[in-house]
């Protein structure tokens, strides 16, 4: 692997500044101006680049508004256009919350294998859950193939860190 020379942020602004005011071009192909617009969708939707504001915001409004008008100009309606715009939103919304059930499902599986792995007595789930969460839950729950809705994500990643702490001390 190369080396590579650290450029600290003085020695970048100290490059940069003389060309800050500069205007540049660029060239792209229309399939690129879709993947732009994709692309400059997700950095905005970063929560790092969501709070900032000045110039990094500028510069991603200037891009979109660039590609909303490019578009219009292949004949998107004011409509549509706003549906590009909006519909990484609609889709993260979609895949975030498939994603958090897909995780709630494999964490299930993990507490269940360690239940089985620790050999675990009703009781000791029971007691655990009722102290815990203050919620019934007993050894016959984990043969379901997923948890009840009332056994939120939040008591299976207690319920297992608790387990695996114990098996790391024993």
């Amino acid at each position: 692997m190369r080396n590579m020379k650290e450029v600290t942020p003085q020695q970048f602004h100290e490059r940069f500044l003389p060309y800050r005011d500069k205007i540049y071009y660029l060239r792209l192909q229309g399939w690129e101006v879709a993947i732009l617009h994709g692309l400059i969708s997700l950095v905005a939707d970063h929560p790092g680049i969501k709070a900032m504001q000045g110039p990094t915001r500028q510069a991603i409004d200037h891009v979109r508004s660039w590609c909303n008008g490019k578009f219009t100009l292949w004949g998107f309606t004011p409509e549509e256009v706003e549906y590009l715009n909006n519909m990484r939103e609609v889709k993260a919304g979609e895949s975030s919350s498939q994603d958090k059930e897909r995780q709630r499902l494999d964490l299930w599986d993990r507490v269940k294998r360690k239940v089985w792995q620790m050999d675990m007595q009703d009781y000791q789930i029971s007691h655990w859950f009722q102290k815990n969460c203050n919620l019934d839950v007993h050894l016959t729950d984990f043969d379901l193939l997923t948890p009840q809705t009332r056994i939120k994500t939040e008591h299976l990643e207690n319920f297992l860190k608790t387990l695996e702490r114990y098996t790391d001390r024993s």
